[in-house]
């Protein structure tokens, strides 16, 4: 058996985002820009925040609570709901721009149309080494790379390379283009 080797050095921002919402006390705002390690007034600026919020298709009311810096909350998780949080947990991750971001289930509580937006939105911060930032400094930034599991066959498409893990068979690796409705045919 074939066995990988996964070396992360330890410059690179690695993050991960789960499938369940996780929100600290305070503002949306201060929960949308935790964690963000880059030149503050850049990564954290509102209209970078709102416009990530925006492709993500959160609603107009969401927006506006991200701009109330006064509205405190012990849990936004009871107060929006499950498509929301899972939004606003990937534009948490789009706002911090890691290098290498793993996500688990990304597009599983979306309609179609979102989770498509979803992953091209993944492979847009990928191919320009983040998200809403500026396209003349791309040359200057760390390539960009996303590891997530799904099972929606067109989100599978936008990836450069699939596993496609398997009791039976074990893991298969092949371009994500090339991934057919047969190979996921063991799914129930």
């Amino acid at each position: 058996s074939e066995a990988s080797l996964l070396f992360i050095p330890s410059h690179i921002k690695v993050l991960y985002v789960p499938h369940t919402p996780l929100f600290i006390h305070g503002t949306l705002y201060e929960n949308l820009i935790y964690g963000v390690s880059g030149k503050k007034g850049r990564d954290d600026n509102m209209d970078r925040v709102l416009n990530i919020c925006e492709r993500l298709m959160l609603p107009p009311v969401v927006l506006n609570e991200i701009m109330k810096h006064e509205v405190i909350e012990h849990d936004w998780s009871s107060k929006l709901s499950s498509t929301q949080c899972q939004a606003l947990l990937l534009a948490r991750a789009f706002i911090a721009n890691p290098e290498l971001m793993c996500l688990e289930k990304p597009t599983e509580q979306f309609p179609k149309d979102q989770a498509e937006n979803i992953c091209a939105l993944l492979k847009e911060h990928v191919q320009g080494r983040g998200l809403e930032v500026e396209d003349e400094k791309m040359a200057l930034r760390r390539p960009r790379t996303c590891i997530f599991s799904t099972i929606r066959l067109k989100c599978i498409h936008t990836a450069d390379t699939a596993y496609i893990v398997n009791r039976d068979v074990g893991i298969r690796i092949m371009p994500g283009k090339d991934v057919t409705e047969s190979h996921l045919a063991f799914r129930e």
